[in-house]
């Protein structure tokens, strides 16, 4: 218990606050990071999905996943070696089906899986650059770019 001739333990809002402050003082640089990476992917085109190469990725990506797994596909044209399916087993596949069943617009989770994408390498660069000592504007700049 604080001294002070109350008894009571003194608020932790400031204290919260405080440490908040600080932790938000050492990591801005991700913070810009995330906001590059998250906000102008979802102010794009709102409600509209991007063009892929695989639309069922988007429309049904329950079934994809499940013909993912057999080299043979008979449900395209007269059967055909699929050849691109794997590749969007993980981690595409399982993401689209999370946001399939949330309630959750496609396109929103197909947004947040680009920010994350851009985040990661912006993050990934501020990591290797403060091992190679770089600090500051030039390590931001270099994330942003690399981002």
């Amino acid at each position: 218990m604080p001294s002070g001739g109350t008894g009571a333990p003194a608020p932790l809002v400031p204290d919260r606050l405080a440490r908040l402050t600080e932790a938000l003082r050492r990591h801005w640089i991700v913070v810009v990071l995330a906001f590059v990476a998250y906000v102008p992917p979802l102010l794009t085109r709102p409600g509209w999905l991007a063009a892929d190469t695989k639309a069922y990725l988007f429309i049904n990506p329950g079934d994809l996943l499940a013909r993912a797994a057999y080299m043979w596909d008979p449900n395209v044209a007269m059967g055909t070696v699929t050849h691109q399916n794997i590749g969007y087993a993980f981690p595409l596949g399982p993401l689209f089906w999370v946001v399939e069943q949330l309630p959750m617009p496609m396109w929103v989770g197909q947004r947040l899986w680009i920010g994350t994408t851009l985040f990661a390498a912006g993050a990934g660069f501020v990591w290797l650059a403060k091992r190679l000592s770089l600090s500051g504007g030039a390590l931001l700049a270099g994330a942003l770019v690399y981002q």
